[in-house]
């Protein structure tokens, strides 16, 4: 089974990525495949060049997913990664939840994210699945590109959660990442806990300014693995 990141350029050199690439040692694999950016000083990568047609950025992604699903080389079912989660050690992949939609409505509520889109688009599943899971966890998640491709087509117009519209809809019974908390997942937001999920983790955007994130992520991935560059 492949593995596709959709991948744009960042300031730090995608750094995240260079790490993630470094945990699929901890996942059994194929090929990989890199969409929309491919950055220097890695090799063995498959690219797939992609641009930003779209004034909505939504649409964009949709986009960049269509182009999987239509791309013959890539594997029908596919392991979508994102750059900034990292497997810690051999994994075998699971479906997971953060908990149900309606409590992670109510953890969204007390955050910084309850005046913005993401929660828009949480209700939105919620509204289409009163008794369905959040699936947004920072986790590695199987896709089949014929069950992927229509919902995009269904949903093109709509700014929605993918990723748990789709496990809603063809999800198989899931598994919580901490199964002691009612909102649970491996994203790292406070630097001074790193509260290490014992298979994955994820940073969140400011984590590469610190040294504390090179730090914990040496201890697990120190070395250049196959897809860099020895320089």
């Amino acid at each position: 089974m492949d593995v596709v990141y959709v991948l744009r350029k960042t300031n730090n050199d995608n750094i995240e990525f260079r790490y993630s690439l470094r945990s699929l040692k901890n996942l059994k694999h194929d090929k990989v495949f890199v969409v929309w950016h491919n950055p220097h000083r890695t090799k063995g990568l498959h690219h797939i060049f992609a641009e930003d047609k779209h004034e909505c950025k939504y649409k964009n992604v949709f986009n960049k997913y269509k182009m999987i699903c239509d791309d013959p080389d890539i594997s029908d079912d596919f392991i979508l990664m994102n750059d900034d989660i990292y497997m810690l050690k051999p994994v075998e992949l699971q479906v997971y939840v953060k908990g149900t939609l309606k409590d992670h409505l109510e953890y969204i509520k007390e955050s910084c994210w309850r005046k913005s889109i993401y929660y828009k688009m949480v209700q939105k599943i919620h509204k289409l699945f009163p008794d369905g899971y959040s699936y947004n966890t920072h986790t590695p998640m199987v896709y089949n590109k014929i069950k992927l491709k229509a919902l995009l087509n269904r949903y093109w117009d709509e700014k929605i959660s993918l990723r748990s519209l789709y496990w809603n809809i063809y999800g198989i019974e899931p598994k919580k990442l901490n199964e002691n908390e009612k909102i649970s997942d491996c994203k790292v937001h406070d630097l001074s806990k790193w509260l290490v999920n014992d298979k994955y983790m994820s940073t969140n955007n400011e984590a590469t300014m610190h040294n504390l994130f090179y730090e914990v992520l040496d201890k697990f991935f120190r070395f250049k693995w196959e897809y860099e560059e020895l320089r």
